[in-house]
């Protein structure tokens, strides 16, 4: 880019590159995000983090637009039930399950994060445990205490009485 490394003037940093980075970055996670939805290749077994990264990326934006639409709460009870309601009326699935297609989808994306993030742990960390002990398996731990989590929280918020 022409211009990003010029001095900045009365700016202590480089506006335009700091603009240009970010840029850059919401159109990669834009790129991933879209290749989790439309990309289908076959299916083959290997060590590569690519279908791991993309479904984390994906689960992470979700994570950020359900944090941001619970905000609705500190509007009032009125727009938090409209909130609620919106997601109600997106009630067409493909599997018969009392879920619409967005929480379908997250919940293929949480398997297969799940099911890929474990078969990779054993394969490359098993060996480890044997030198290292249980610190190998950190990230398997805090995997599975965060999907309890995400169950409890289902159970009580999505499936529960209200």
């Amino acid at each position: 880019l022409e211009g990003a490394d010029d001095n900045p003037g009365v700016f202590l940093i480089n506006v335009a590159a700091y603009f240009n980075a970010t840029w850059y970055l919401l159109l990669s996670v834009l790129y991933e995000v879209c290749a989790t939805i439309f990309s289908a290749p076959n299916l083959k077994l290997s060590n590569d983090r690519v279908g791991l990264t993309r479904s984390a990326i994906l689960l992470i934006l979700f994570i950020v637009i359900h944090a941001v639409g619970n905000l609705h709460v500190f509007k009032g009870p009125d727009d938090f039930n409209g909130y609620g309601y919106f997601y109600v009326r997106l009630y067409w699935t493909g599997f018969g399950l009392p879920a619409n297609i967005v929480e379908e989808y997250i919940l293929l994306s949480v398997l297969l994060h799940v099911f890929v993030g474990l078969k990779r742990t054993w394969d490359m960390k098993l060996a480890l445990v044997k030198t290292q002990g249980l610190n190998a398996l950190n990230l398997a731990i805090s995997g599975l205490m965060l999907l309890t989590f995400m169950t409890i929280h289902l159970f009580q918020f999505r499936f529960g009485d209200t």
